[in-house]
């Protein structure tokens, strides 16, 4: 049996084209990582074409809102990047917007848990110094 967990939009190239009629709804989901997913792909046995992949909502989706699903392909290899740049592309900047938001929110951790020295109050020994210095 084939197993269509391979990858996730295996549209056979002859297929892959604007026009051609696809027993599937993987087209019709975004690209998207994180929190912004509220699809995933899933096997489903369709009663005429049999196992194929499916998108389940993972959380309410208003009508009108896009469907954002990972297309989880494999990890990038130089074939795959030539064929799926955009999609490494995305999930690399993904990444490092990931990346920097938690070195952000570490340096703010680090932040709190250094003291901040004490500013000097302006008492009365700091204005007489002042007025010792100009005479």
């Amino acid at each position: 049996m084939y197993s269509i967990r391979r990858s996730h939009l295996n549209i056979p190239i002859e297929l892959d084209y604007p026009g051609a009629w696809h027993p599937t709804t993987g087209h019709k989901a975004n690209t998207n990582f994180g929190d912004s997913i509220n699809a995933v792909f899933r096997d489903f046995e369709h009663p005429r074409w049999g196992a194929i992949e499916s998108l389940s909502a993972t959380k309410d989706i208003k009508a009108g809102e896009e469907i954002f699903a990972d297309y989880n392909y494999p990890k990038k290899t130089p074939s795959l990047e030539a064929l799926y740049k955009w999609y490494y592309d995305a999930l690399e900047d993904y990444e490092a917007r990931k990346w920097k938001e938690a070195q952000q929110e570490n340096d703010r951790k680090e932040a709190k848990s250094i003291k901040k020295p004490k500013k000097k109050k302006k008492g009365k020994a700091q204005r007489s110094e002042i007025v010792s210095d100009s005479v």
